[in-house]
C-alpha cells in the first residue's frame, strides 16, 4: 500500500543507524534507526506547519503517521523474527525490548504504535479533506465576487 513511501523511510531509517552509531552506544545506535525514521518527516512536518497550516503540513504528518505502521510491524515481530532484515544481525525491536525486559509485550506495544499510527493518519486525512473543502469555497466566493 505504501510501496514507495517505505522504501524512503528504510532509507532514513538505516541512516539513523550510522548517524546516531556515532555515538558508540549500542543501545542508542540500534534505536536511532527509529528515531531517524520518525525526526524527518516530523521535521518536515514542523517545516511546513510553521509557515502556515497548509496542504504540505498535513501531507508531512500522513507520512509522519504512517512510518508508526511500520514500526508497529517491525515492533510485533521481536519475538518471531519472521520479517526480512537489511544485512544480518539481530533484529532492532528484539534488542531493544530484550534490552528493557518487555519482549514479551511486544505484540501489544507493537499493535499500540500501528493504533497511533492511524489516529495520526485520520487526523492528517480529516485536515486534508477540510482544507479541501476550504479552498474550493474560497474560489467560488472569489468567482461569485468578480
Amino acid at each position: 500500500m505504501f510501496g514507495f513511501i517505505n522504501g524512503i523511510n528504510l532509507a532514513f531509517h538505516e541512516g539513523g543507524h550510522a548517524i546516531f552509531g556515532v555515538l558508540r552506544i549500542p543501545f542508542v545506535t540500534v534505536l536511532g534507526g527509529t528515531l531517524m525514521q520518525l525526526a524527518l518527516p516530523a521535521a518536515a512536518f514542523f517545516h511546513f506547519y510553521s509557515r502556515k497550516p497548509n496542504f504540505a503540513g498535513a501531507l508531512m504528518l500522513l507520512w509522519f503517521g504512517q512510518n508508526f505502521l511500520g514500526i508497529g510491524n517491525y515492533m510485533q515481530d521481536a519475538m518471531v523474527q519472521q520479517l526480512p532484515l537489511i544485512g544480518d544481525g539481530t533484529h532492532d525491536w528484539t534488542y531493544l525490548f530484550d534490552a528493557l525486559g518487555i519482549t514479551r509485550f511486544c505484540v501489544g506495544i507493537g499493535g499500540f504504535t500501528k493504533f497511533a499510527g492511524w489516529v495520526i493518519m485520520a487526523i492528517s486525512m480529516v485536515w486534508i479533506i477540510t482544507a479541501g473543502i476550504s479552498k474550493i469555497q474560497e474560489e467560488r466566493a472569489l468567482r461569485r465576487s468578480l
